[in-house]
């Protein structure tokens, strides 16, 4: 009687194990590209919407305090901002001494980039009525694609939205071009 009785071997043969890892070499080459756009435009959209919560922030203490109340770039827009109480009235674009600092607001990530429009070069600032002293936009610009941006646009009433490229409104607007060179 012939006592060669093969046992059956657990795990994986090298032929499933190199079909498997391909499998997966294939998933994440396709994936991984989509995930980075994806990203992107988060990191896109959570910058333009610290912008708009730092312009709702000093639209209210304008309201509250009776007073101007600036949102100032930080060294640059990129850099982030500083919203402030003009305490002294100058409309200075920086906080002086006399002048208490609100709130500040990191930068946006590395690559991206923020365009302001309309004499909004250096500040926006709310009026005691709620009422912006000018009206413009500022464009979120991402470096992954060129399709991609948002616009934070601030009405001289105050009022201050966020406005990807679908939903923008049917005004005339900057195309992508002009607005992210």
């Amino acid at each position: 009687m012939n006592n060669n009785k093969h046992k059956p071997t657990l795990g994986f043969t090298l032929i499933e194990l190199l079909i498997v890892v391909s499998i997966i070499g294939i998933t994440l080459g396709i994936a991984v590209p989509s995930f980075r756009s994806l990203i992107a435009s988060n990191r896109l959209t959570t910058s333009a919407n610290n912008l708009l919560s730092a312009l709702q922030l000093a639209k209210n203490e304008a309201m509250k305090s009776n007073r101007l109340v600036i949102v100032s770039k930080n060294g640059s827009w990129a850099s982030g901002w500083i919203v402030f109480s003009d305490n002294n009235q100058d409309g200075a674009q920086a906080v002086d001494g006399t002048e208490p600092t609100i709130s500040t607001f990191d930068g946006l990530s590395t690559g991206f980039t923020v365009n302001p429009t309309n004499g909004y070069a250096n500040v926006v600032t709310y009026r005691p009525d709620g009422h912006s002293t000018t009206n413009g936009s500022f464009y979120f610009c991402s470096p992954a694609s060129t399709a991609d941006f948002r616009r934070v646009v601030i009405a001289s009433t105050g009022r201050a939205k966020v406005e990807t490229p679908t939903t923008e409104s049917s005004t005339p607007q900057k195309t992508y071009a002009t607005a992210c060179p």
